[in-house]
């Protein structure tokens, strides 16, 4: 908890810096009402980060009348470079298999990237490795991944 209230102030102090020297560095004022809707979105972001922290790592998949709740996948999911994009490629792939059924396919890529992510950094901890291992083991999981356990 300590280090997630370290990271969150963190964030906050680098925001408030960036905020400071954007705003003293645009040239027209006319622009800075973009800039304080951005950063105040920006801000709304970093100001909710610790809550999703006490929730743990949940995936909402949700249309206008259904939503899906995936839970699971690893903290350190966060610290490998690519997962995120990883992610929107087996949205991209699912939603290509599925078409009908595009929330569906959503939680299911979802779940597929939150259980193979568990997986790769169990085998992280056990071989006391870095994330780069992580990421080419989430990889390796998700090839041999199979529709039943999923």
């Amino acid at each position: 908890m300590g280090e997630l209230l370290n990271r969150w102030i963190a964030g906050l102090a680098c925001y408030y810096l960036v905020y400071a020297i954007v705003m003293n560095v645009i040239p027209r004022k006319e622009y800075r009402v973009y800039v304080k809707t951005f950063m105040g979105l920006l801000l709304i972001v970093l100001l909710l980060t610790p809550v999703q922290g006490l929730f743990g790592n949940i995936d909402i998949a949700a249309d206008s009348s259904r939503a899906f709740a995936v839970r699971g996948g690893h903290e350190t999911m966060s610290r490998i470079t690519g997962c995120g994009c990883m992610l929107g490629s087996l949205l991209a792939a699912f939603e290509g298999a599925n078409p009908e059924k595009s929330l569906e396919a959503a939680a299911a890529a979802a779940a597929a990237m939150s259980l193979c992510g568990e997986r790769a950094c169990r085998r992280m901890v056990k071989e006391q490795a870095g994330n780069a291992s992580c990421r080419t083991w989430l990889i390796d999981e998700m090839y041999k991944l199979s529709g039943e356990e999923l």
